[in-house]
């Protein structure tokens, strides 16, 4: 499938459902599988490249769409009406300035997951960027000139635990006043575990899923302002 077949395959897809569960259901999972696969069989590199692009360009486009942004909104408030509309939640706190950063753990699969995140961040009102994937210290250099208040690791498995760890302690020097959200996307295994392995001080928290980190933004921001 070329470029152009996967955006209209996108389009389809939005016909019925939301964006929240196109990144959640579809784009998501597409990435969990090319990084788990790479360790077998893989796509071949200008394959996996081709499907980045392919999905970065989506989520831009997206992005820039206000017609699909109404659309979707209406479909969120008629499917979600148990009280798991994302943008609904978020858009109960009146905390509309503080500045959310994604982060990729690792690479550019990763730094999608942060893309579509920020992507429904800033649907919910929220100021959100996305860090490019680089050395530590650059990403760590580039979210403080960003004065950001709320900061989410995005992390694709296979997961490392020691590397998080260690990225962890160091975000948590490097921003004491900041919460941190680390988001293990697809992750089935026990939170509080992982939160003792990674060693996260109780302000700030694990999520699995795009509906989590952006349902805990509220709180977190708030609690960042008080």
């Amino acid at each position: 499938m070329d470029a152009e077949g996967a955006r209209q395959v996108i389009d389809g897809f939005l016909k019925e459902g939301s964006i929240e569960k196109l990144y959640e259901s579809v784009i998501t999972p597409v990435l969990i599988f090319i990084e788990k696969d790479r360790a077998d069989v893989g796509l071949g590199e200008a394959r996996e490249q081709f499907v980045f692009q392919t999905l970065k360009e989506t989520i831009e486009e997206l992005a820039l769409r206000p017609e699909v942004e109404r659309k979707t909104e209406d479909i969120d408030t008629e499917a979600n009406s148990e009280g798991l509309s994302i943008v609904s939640a978020a858009k109960k706190t009146s905390v509309t300035d503080c500045a959310i950063t994604c982060m990729p753990a690792r690479d550019e699969g990763d730094e999608i997951v942060g893309m579509m995140l920020a992507h429904l961040a800033t649907r919910a009102g929220y100021n959100a960027h996305v860090v490019v994937p680089a050395s530590p210290e650059d990403m760590m250099e580039e979210a403080a000139g960003q004065h950001c208040e709320l900061i989410y690791v995005s992390a694709l498995p296979p997961y490392s635990v020691y590397n998080l760890r260690r990225f962890y302690k160091t975000l948590r020097i490097r921003f004491p006043k900041s919460r941190i959200g680390v988001g293990l996307w697809g992750f089935a295994g026990n939170i509080e575990v992982m939160r003792t392995r990674l060693g996260l001080v109780e302000a700030d928290t694990i999520v699995s899923t795009l509906s989590e980190a952006t349902g805990q933004v509220p709180s977190l921001t708030e609690a960042v302002t008080q």
